[in-house]
């Protein structure tokens, strides 16, 4: 019932689409284009503009639904496959198996049809007569045009003075993140002791690590679970050395985003975008403040679990380098040295993680805040609808300017924890294959840690792929011609969304996450056939 009326409104959404085609070829008559084309172009942008609010409603609704149906049914064919060639399968299982790939594809074959309707939109309205139009009209046309160059589909500042409510919290938080990077980047020692320098002894530190875990893999025997826990331990080193690098090595585009967050902190002399700024922020800082005290202790754990499982079995992941353990002997001395290398590692991944965690929450905020702002336009209480769009192109190119100055600081970061993310998950497979489940809170750990990576990367992009539909919906008809072409120049550069990439080649998103995951259970599928 439920999947039934689901797929009526698709239905209803499809027939109005193609009703709205049908309108707008009618410009193609000169007597229309001559006479009433403004009343046409009226209610080809009502139109438009309710389908797509509609739309918007509908994904608001059902996108958890949707990212439910997907990964359940994924999941459905992968277990009726399975049943249907290991074992003795009844008709059941074969009609189970129609019914879930049946529904799957219908949902998929809807989302394209929606994407293909709204994109011949802006195609029927440029094979209209529009050059036989007046200035004004030709120009409504070239918004709606440039509108309907997105398609839609399904997918799972001013005058300022005082700082809104949670401004004070906000500042203790950063407080006591900018202690933990003080730590990180050892800014407590005299710096005419060092000369500057004392921000790379983390890295120096980080770098003896990788050197040590290179070293025991070469010279000290071992079998294949100790040699794969080495390649992990091989594996995280060189992560956290590129991470730590990055955030040592530009404490000055670190002070100005923070500098960034603390002036959206301020109060807009509209009252609406201070409640807006107040909710949202708000909202960021309470998020971070408990996923803070999840991962914490998630960390320690997993940490904990590692350093123990070498205790146990009295082996060594990170020996001193030119040292070689002599066997009978006591090696406590060794175990100390991996102990303390371990903690050090994991206090430094948590504020590493943290550090990009919290801004990259922040980011989302300011991207909510900047989305009100664009709906705020359709208010009658704007004084100057021109001094109002200086005031959200200022604040738009601000946001540009410092999420790149963040994809900078974390290129390299970025592109490391992509690829060693994926000999993670797969190292991490052959673990709890061999070794059950010892190796879960790990597996948990890591895995949380690049779907953070990559939740982020999917929420940002979807997040700033609405800019274009927020600015296409307000009430720019209103607008004289001067303020239509401001409007028209913010939406050409929101056409084009911004996330996290690789290396700058690859797109960190959910699919991504997938693709990983769905590679290392076929690899650990392919382990099973050699048991």
């Amino acid at each position: 019932m439920a999947d039934s009326i689901f797929f009526i409104i698709l239905a209803y959404f499809v027939g109005e689409l193609d009703s709205l085609e049908e309108v707008i070829l009618s410009l193609n008559d000169s007597e229309i284009v001559k006479k009433d084309s403004r009343i046409f172009l009226r209610y080809v942008f009502g139109s438009h503009r309710n389908i797509l609010w509609n739309l918007r409603i509908l994904q608001k609704i059902y996108w958890q639904l949707n990212l439910q149906l997907i990964c359940t049914n994924f999941a459905y064919v992968c277990l009726l496959l399975t049943m249907t060639r290991f074992l003795d399968s009844h008709l059941v299982t074969y009609l189970a198996l129609l019914a879930a790939t049946s529904q799957l594809f219908v949902l998929c074959l809807f989302g394209q049809i929606l994407c293909n309707r709204t994109e011949a939109i802006g195609a029927a309205l440029y094979n209209t007569h529009w050059y036989e139009m007046e200035l004004r009209e030709q120009t409504a046309l070239l918004i709606m045009m440039a509108s309907s160059q997105e398609a839609v589909g399904f997918s799972e500042v001013s005058n300022m003075g005082d700082y809104i409510e949670c401004y004070t919290e906000y500042l203790n938080f950063e407080k006591s993140l900018r202690f933990a990077l003080m730590c990180l980047n050892f800014s407590f020692i005299p710096r005419n002791l060092f000369r500057g320098l004392e921000k790379f002894l983390h890295p120096l530190m980080q770098t003896y690590t990788v050197i040590s875990c290179v070293f025991t893999m070469m010279y000290l025997e071992r079998n294949l679970m100790e040699y794969v826990l080495g390649v992990v331990t091989f594996v995280g080193g060189l992560q956290l050395l590129i991470k730590t690098v990055s955030i040592v090595t530009h404490s000055d585009q670190l002070d100005t985003l923070f500098s960034f967050i603390r002036r959206i902190h301020q109060v807009h002399e509209i009252d609406s975008i201070t409640k807006s700024a107040n909710i949202h922020l708000g909202l960021i800082l309470r998020i971070s403040k408990i996923i803070l005290k999840i991962i914490i202790p998630v960390w320690l754990i997993s940490g904990l679990g590692f350093i123990s499982y070498f205790i146990y079995i009295d082996s060594m992941a990170l020996a001193v380098p030119g040292i070689i353990p002599v066997p009978g002997s006591n090696n406590i001395y060794l175990h100390m040295h991996q102990l303390l290398i371990f903690t050090i590692s994991s206090a430094t991944f948590l504020i590493v993680d943290s550090t990009l965690m919290i801004i990259g929450f922040y980011f989302m905020a300011i991207f909510n805040i900047f989305r009100d702002m664009i709906k705020y336009l359709d208010n009658s209480g704007i004084n100057t609808i021109k001094q109002y769009l200086t005031d959200i192109q200022k604040f738009h190119l601000d946001i540009l300017n410092k999420f790149q100055l963040f994809d900078e600081m974390f290129f390299y970061a970025l592109a490391v924890q992509l690829a060693t993310s994926v000999v993670f998950i797969l190292v991490i497979f052959f673990l709890l294959r061999t070794a059950g489940l010892l190796f879960v809170p790990l597996f948990v750990t890591v895995s949380g840690q690049f779907f953070a990576v990559c939740l982020f990367g999917q929420l940002i992009f979807s997040k700033t792929e609405i800019f274009f539909t927020e600015l296409y919906l307000t009430k720019w008809y209103e607008f004289d011609i001067r303020e239509q072409k401001m409007l028209l120049l913010m939406m050409y550069i929101a056409q084009r969304p911004f996330g996290l990439r690789a290396a700058g080649m690859y797109d960190i998103n959910l699919i991504m996450f997938i693709k990983i995951i769905k590679a290392g259970i076929s690899f650990c599928a392919i382990l099973y056939t050699f048991k």
